[in-house]
């Protein structure tokens, strides 16, 4: 099941996010020591103020207990565009199917919030499943600034109106 976190899921996201970044540190541009997605007073405003009309939410997959996670945010430099970030799926999970839903549920919303062009993101090159993944949900890559945390990562970009069934020009 695929469904918006809220508040009282705050623990187990954080308990997923840390194991994020200590089984695949190579996949995201924070630390567990600079994370501001472990900081447990930001989580709890972002879920308390998260909105999928508005495409801004933190979005878990369920299986007994949360088994992956992924955030979607307005772009903070490019105000056309959206951010996916934190995208992770437990390892015994993976290869299941579990990251292809949350990432289809995740460009429906964005496609649902007409305000927005473009999904935009991060990923390493050492992740070939993400990559991959990305590019079968017809993402691809795109110019981009340096990595913030100076780590190597492909820049990537959807264009929303070929969701919504409009042009395909980027």
């Amino acid at each position: 099941m695929i469904r918006p976190l809220e508040v009282h899921d705050l623990d187990d996201f954080l308990r997923v996010r840390r194991a994020s970044l200590l089984t695949d540190p190579h996949a995201f541009e924070a630390t567990p020591e600079s994370d501001e997605a472990l900081d447990a007073a930001y989580v709890r405003s972002r879920l308390e103020e998260s909105s999928t009309e508005r495409a801004d939410v933190i979005l878990g997959a369920f299986a007994s207990d949360l088994v992956g996670i992924v955030g979607l945010a307005p772009h903070r430099a490019v105000p056309e565009a959206l951010w996916l970030w934190g995208f992770y799926v437990a390892p015994d999970r993976r290869g299941a199917g579990v990251g292809r839903a949350l990432l289809d549920e995740t460009v429906r919303i964005a496609a649902a919030a007409r305000a927005f062009q473009s999904i935009m993101l991060r990923v390493s090159p050492r992740a070939e499943a993400a990559f991959v993944l990305y590019e079968h949900a017809g993402f691809s890559i795109s110019a981009g600034d340096a990595s913030p945390s100076g780590k190597d990562s492909i820049p990537m970009t959807l264009n929303l109106a070929k969701v919504r069934g409009g042009t395909n020009d980027r």
